[in-house]
């Protein structure tokens, strides 16, 4: 009977030092309710658990045939973004090294969001002024260039040298597979951003 009680518990999931401890003590149908209670909650706990990692390892999958070659550090950098339910993790393939490296030490979950979040705003607001006719080049339009330029400030820290990173996104937001993951009219915003260098009297490109 003993020996049917532990093959019980270890196909219920309990590990022998569990069975050990708890079997003698298992003397009522409460006590026997009250460990397998907390059993099913470790194993629903488990389950999650493993779902999660089933989630990561399916998207990550699919990232990595998307990427030129196998970079495990960009795969260790989608793996965090996914575990901390971040949006952003599917942007980390199109990032070069000096990208990557300046988005770690820049950026926590928090502040990533916000930016994202900011980007998101900026282009319903885009959506917004083309419904209502509104050109890229008037005043309303150089009022979203200001605030668009103000948050690729904000990304990159004011370090032009990651624009042209930034601009190689654009056009994959704009041409690329993965164009629906935001709504992102590249046309409208160019004009706008172009408009607003004009009259800043330069181009932070071509510095």
């Amino acid at each position: 009977m003993k020996l049917l009680q532990i093959q019980s518990m270890k196909h219920l999931g309990f590990s022998l030092e569990e069975i050990k401890t708890r079997l003698p003590s298992i003397d009522t149908p409460a006590e026997a309710s009250n460990i397998l209670n907390e059993q099913a909650s470790e194993i629903r706990e488990k389950i999650a658990s493993l779902q999660g990692s089933l989630r990561t390892i399916e998207t990550l999958s699919a990232e990595v045939l998307q990427m030129e070659s196998v970079d495990w550090e960009k795969c260790a950098d989608i793996i965090t973004l996914l575990q901390a339910q971040s949006g952003s993790y599917w942007m980390m393939k199109h990032f070069n090294n000096n990208m990557i490296n300046h988005i770690r030490n820049s950026f926590d979950k928090k502040s990533g969001d916000h930016i994202l979040d900011t980007f998101k705003q900026l282009n319903k607001r885009v959506a917004e002024l083309k419904k209502s006719g509104v050109l890229p080049q008037s005043e309303q339009g150089q009022v979203l260039a200001k605030d668009w330029w103000d948050m690729v400030m904000d990304f990159t820290g004011g370090d032009i040298s990651l624009l042209p990173e930034l601009s190689k996104l654009a056009y994959t937001l704009r041409d690329g597979e993965e164009k629906d993951k935001f709504e992102f009219d590249f046309e409208f915003v160019d004009e706008a951003v172009t408009a607003y260098y004009t009259n800043l009297g330069h181009s932070p490109f071509k510095e």
